[in-house]
């Protein structure tokens, strides 16, 4: 009996060690990922890298700045076939809110920024965001994360744009300091 007892305890131990914190108020994080966009017919594709800063306000709520680069490739609509190559940026503020506590965290969010580049004559943008993060250890997670923004040159584009938008999503590794 004693021996079953000890095993538990050892098993109990264990896992406990392998429960990890996740982030905190007050911590601040960075984060760098892979990423790709595309339209909705697959016809313009970007891939490239962002790099985000932020700082969680709560346990749940965090705040920051995303900056992205893509370079890609774009068929062109005259010549079928035929493809020129782009690149393209953009820098967002976010706000996300992750639920609930442990190692793997669900995240959504909305941005607000700019576009600019090659195939973008630097306009605003605005989206939603949803997304995953999966402590790994304690201050360190593999994050998966997509949007759906828009682009708006004005206030009255802003709300007659919405199907006009551009899908992002990316798969990085993020830290809390």
């Amino acid at each position: 009996m004693i021996k079953h007892t000890a095993q538990i305890g050892a098993l109990a131990l264990l896992l406990t060690a392998n429960a990890f914190a996740g982030p905190e108020a007050g911590d601040k994080t960075l984060e760098l990922s892979g990423s790709g966009s595309s339209d909705k017919e697959f016809d313009s594709n970007f891939f490239g890298g962002n790099a985000s800063v932020g700082y969680f306000a709560t346990d749940q709520l965090q705040y920051g700045v995303r900056q992205s680069l893509n370079v890609g490739t774009q068929r062109a609509a005259v010549n079928a076939g035929k493809t020129k190559t782009n690149w393209n940026a953009a820098t967002r503020v976010f706000a996300d809110y992750h639920f609930g506590s442990g190692d793997v965290l669900p995240f959504v969010g909305a941005n607000i920024g700019g576009f600019y580049g090659d195939t973008v004559s630097n306009t605003g943008s605005a989206g939603l965001e949803l997304g995953l993060k999966a402590y790994v250890q304690d201050k360190t997670y593999i994050t998966f994360q997509a949007e759906y923004d828009y682009l708006f040159d004005s206030g009255d584009d802003f709300s007659n744009n919405f199907d006009d938008g551009a899908i992002f999503y990316s798969l990085g590794m993020g830290y809390n300091f």
